[in-house]
């Protein structure tokens, strides 16, 4: 498997796990008031999870619109970010799944990976986007020649 292939994939690993603690160490709401919540590791963000709202659906599965994680360097400049309008994630499991689109882009627009319909399982750490799927990768993104 590519790295960048890996990257994606894991991706929405540390989006389950971290939803996860989420839902343990703050109160989900639903409303418009969304919520963000960045990993650090050694004082350095290195992961941020955000969405418009939640809707617990029971205690262990919660429904998150306008999902988006994001990965970060060591610089803490961004590096990876998913979105997806909307997803279920089900915290037993940690597995998230949905009917909508996703995607997932490469700061710089190297490498993009989307289509239609989701389902991650983090336990087989398995991401498998079901229809419409389209990856590109651009060797060269912003026209510039080699010296």
């Amino acid at each position: 498997m590519n790295r960048s292939r890996r990257l994606a994939f894991g991706l929405f690993g540390l989006a389950a796990l971290a939803v996860s603690a989420l839902w343990a160490q703050a109160p989900l709401g639903g409303g418009a008031g969304g919520f963000s919540m960045p990993l650090k590791r050694d004082g350095r963000t290195y992961l941020k999870f955000s969405g418009s709202g939640t809707e617990a659906i029971s205690p262990t599965v919660l429904r998150i619109r306008d999902f988006q994680v994001e990965t970060f360097r060591a610089d803490e400049t961004p590096e990876l970010i998913g979105k997806a309008p909307e997803c279920v994630l089900n915290l037993t499991t940690k597995s998230a799944t949905s009917s909508g689109p996703i995607r997932i882009e490469q700061v710089g627009g190297r490498f993009t990976h989307a289509g239609t319909g989701f389902a991650w399982d983090h336990e087989n750490g398995r991401l498998e986007i079901s229809n419409r799927v389209r990856s590109t990768v651009r060797l060269n993104p912003f026209g510039r020649t080699k010296p």
